[in-house]
């Protein structure tokens, strides 16, 4: 019981984890274009 305890917190903490990295990496694809924009524009 303990280790499918440790399991399951280990995969949800990954789980978080790999959400965070993903929501980081979409803002950064769609912010590109924008910094761009502005960087041009400026």
């Amino acid at each position: 019981m303990q280790v499918s305890a440790k399991t399951s917190i280990a995969l949800k903490g990954l789980l978080v984890l790999g959400g965070l990295v993903a929501l980081v990496g979409a803002v950064g694809i769609l912010g590109a274009p924008v910094f761009m924009a502005m960087a041009l524009n400026g």
